[in-house]
């Protein structure tokens, strides 16, 4: 009696320890996820103001004949 008792205390204990670590680790992830999210949109958005400058500067490029087969690849 005694063992069954004490049998079901420590399996109470697991379940109630295993959903409080499920929630936390459910938590962590939520906020990883955010972070991450973030620092995605912040590089989408420094890429996309950079484009007109990248551009730019390939175009001088090819004017200055600085690259010799502009348009035509990288095929030797």
């Amino acid at each position: 009696m005694l063992l069954r008792i004490r049998l079901s205390s420590f399996l109470a204990g697991v379940a109630v320890a295993g959903t409080f670590s499920l929630y936390q680790i459910r938590q962590d992830i939520q906020k990883s996820h955010e972070l991450l999210s973030a620092q995605v949109r912040s590089t989408t958005i420094k890429l996309d103001s950079d484009w007109p400058e990248d551009n730019l500067a390939v175009a001088n490029m090819c004017q200055t004949s600085v690259i010799q087969a502009c348009g035509e690849g990288f095929a030797a």
